[in-house]
C-alpha cells in the first residue's frame, strides 16, 4: 500500500471512529460515509462464499444441532429408484429381510468430507445402479453398527450385501468407485 493510500485509509478509519464518538441522538439516522477508495496494491475480494459455522462434537459426539426427522416408514425400494435416506435399524432389518443388498455410509455433522459426500450423493443420486439404498447412519451415534461392520472412520461408505455381509468399505470414493461397487453386490 502506498504512503497515500495508507493516509487516507487512516483518515477514512479516524472519520469513521469520530462519527461514532459523536453521533447525534438515536432517532436521527447516522450519514452514511462513503467508503475509502481502493488503490491498486489493495487486496483483492474473493467471491468465495465463507466458511458455515460447524457444530463441534460434545463428549459424547453429539452435535448442539437438532438431529433431523426421520420418516416414520421406508419408502419400499424398487429395482428403479435409487435412494438415500437416514439410517434406523427397523429400515436396516426391513432391507435384510427383503434380501436386498445396500449401502452404510457413515456419516458426522462435523466433517467436512461427509458434508460434501452428503450433497453429492443428493445431486447425483438418479445416476446409482437402479434399487440402490444408501442408507444415512451416525458415525457418533450408531457406534454398535460401525463395530459390527468394523468401520473406523467417518465418511466411510459399506457395501452390504443381501444377507448382511459386508461386501467391501471405502473411505470418501469416488462416486464411480462407489458404483462399481454397488453393481457388484446386486451381482453376488
Amino acid at each position: 500500500m502506498t504512503s497515500l493510500a495508507k493516509l487516507l485509509t487512516i483518515s477514512a478509519f479516524t472519520l469513521v471512529l469520530s462519527g461514532c464518538l459523536v453521533a447525534g441522538p438515536v432517532s436521527e439516522p447516522a450519514e452514511e460515509i462513503p467508503p475509502a477508495p481502493q488503490t491498486q496494491e489493495s487486496e483483492e475480494t474473493t467471491d468465495e462464499p465463507a466458511e458455515e459455522a460447524v457444530d463441534e462434537p460434545t463428549e459424547e459426539g453429539e452435535t448442539s444441532a437438532e438431529a433431523p426427522e426421520e420418516p416414520t416408514e421406508l419408502v419400499a425400494a424398487t429395482k428403479s429408484t435409487p435412494q438415500f435416506i437416514e439410517y434406523s435399524e427397523a429400515k436396516r432389518q426391513e432391507l435384510l429381510a427383503n434380501g436386498e443388498a445396500h449401502v452404510l455410509f457413515f456419516h458426522a455433522d462435523w466433517c467436512p468430507t461427509c458434508r460434501h459426500m452428503e450433497d453429492n450423493f443428493n445431486e447425483t443420486l438418479s445416476s446409482f445402479p437402479n434399487g440402490t439404498v444408501i442408507l444415512k447412519a451416525s458415525f457418533d451415534k450408531d457406534k454398535d453398527l460401525k463395530k459390527e461392520y468394523g468401520v473406523r472412520s467417518q465418511s466411510s461408505v459399506t457395501v452390504v450385501g443381501a444377507s448382511g455381509q459386508k461386501l467391501v468399505t471405502l473411505v470418501a470414493p469416488e462416486n464411480d468407485v462407489l458404483k462399481s461397487a454397488i453393481s457388484e453386490s446386486f451381482e453376488s
